[in-house]
C-alpha cells in the first residue's frame, strides 16, 4: 500500500510515520512505518461488554458409530443380489408372487411359467429367507440388551448357522412327512406356497434391518420387522391349511396337524432361548 505524503522540510526521518498537516494524523499501516500512539485512534465501545456466552461444546464430539463397521449394510446388498439372481434364474416376476400365494390357479400358472417342477426349486428362497431372519436377530441382540458372545462375527456365525439348520431341518421333516402320508403331492404345493411367502416376507425386512441398524429409532423398525414376519407367518398357515384341505386325501387333518408342530415348536423353542439370555 502506498501513500502519497506531501514533501516538507520540516519533516524529520525520527518521525516518518506521521505527518502533520491541519491538525490530522495521515497513517499509512505499512510495516515500514511505526504504529501510531494508541492515544490518537478513535475509541469506541465494545458491543460485547457486559455479555457472558456460556462455552458449549468445548470438547471433542464423536461422530456417531453403529459399531459394525457397515457390515450389515453390506450383507443386506448381498443378500438382496442373491435374492434376484435366484428370481432371475427361476424366472419370478415379483408382480406374480402374491397372486400366487392367494390363488391355487395363479400358483399353477407360476409353477409351470417358471418350470417348477419339484419343491426344491423354491428352497433357495427359504434359505435367503431364514438368512435374512438371521440378521434381524443379529441387529436386535444389542437393542433388546441379549447377549451372545463379546465377538461380533461369533455372534453372526451363531445366528445365521442357527437359521439354515432350522431351515434345512424343516425341510427334511416336511419331505418325510409327505412320504409317510403319501403326500408328496400336496407337500410341494404346501412347500412352493411357503417359500413364496418366505419370499416377500425376506422383500420387505431387509431395508428394514438395515433402517434398525443406522438410525436412531432402531428398536421401532424391528418392531416392524417382527409384525410383518408374524402376519406373513399367519397367512402362510392359513393359506396351507386351505392347499391340505383341498389337495390331499384322508390324512387331512393329520398331515396339518403334524405340519403345524414342525412350524410351531421351533417358535417355542425360540421363545425360551430368548428368555433364558
Amino acid at each position: 500500500m502506498a501513500v502519497t505524503i506531501p514533501f516538507s522540510d520540516t519533516v524529520s526521518s525520527a518521525d516518518s510515520s506521521s505527518v502533520l498537516h491541519d491538525d490530522a494524523i495521515l497513517y499509512c499501516p505499512d510495516s515500514v512505518f511505526r504504529s501510531p500512539d494508541p492515544s490518537s485512534l478513535p475509541l469506541h465501545k465494545s458491543l460485547f461488554k457486559g455479555h457472558v456466552l456460556p462455552v458449549r461444546h468445548n470438547v471433542n464430539i464423536p461422530l456417531p458409530s453403529s459399531g459394525d463397521y457397515g457390515l450389515v449394510f453390506g450383507l443386506a446388498i448381498f443378500m438382496a443380489i442373491l435374492l434376484c439372481v435366484a428370481l432371475k434364474i427361476r424366472r419370478i416376476n415379483l408382480k406374480d408372487v402374491l397372486p400366487a400365494t392367494m390363488s391355487m390357479r395363479h400358483l399353477n400358472i407360476l409353477m409351470r411359467g417358471s418350470n417348477i417342477k419339484d419343491d426344491v426349486s423354491l428352497v433357495p428362497l427359504s434359505l435367503i429367507y431364514y438368512v435374512t431372519l438371521a440378521m434381524v436377530a443379529f441387529v436386535a441382540i444389542p437393542h433388546l440388551d441379549l447377549q451372545l458372545t463379546s465377538n461380533l462375527w461369533l455372534n453372526l456365525a451363531i445366528t445365521t448357522s442357527s437359521s439354515l439348520a432350522f431351515s434345512l431341518l424343516r425341510f427334511g421333516l416336511m419331505k418325510g412327512l409327505g412320504a409317510i402320508c403319501s403326500e408328496n403331492g400336496t407337500i410341494k404345493l404346501y412347500a412352493n406356497n411357503s417359500s413364496l411367502f418366505q419370499l416377500i416376507s425376506a422383500v420387505l425386512i431387509l431395508p428394514l434391518m438395515v433402517l434398525a441398524q443406522y438410525t436412531s429409532p432402531g428398536l421401532t423398525f424391528l418392531w416392524i420387522a417382527a409384525a410383518i414376519v408374524v402376519l406373513t407367518f399367519v397367512l402362510r398357515m392359513i393359506r396351507g391349511l386351505g392347499i391340505i384341505l383341498t389337495e390331499s386325501g384322508e390324512s387331512k387333518i393329520y398331515l396339518f396337524y403334524y405340519l403345524c408342530i414342525i412350524e410351531i415348536v421351533p417358535l417355542l423353542v425360540l421363545a425360551k432361548i430368548a428368555n433364558i439370555l
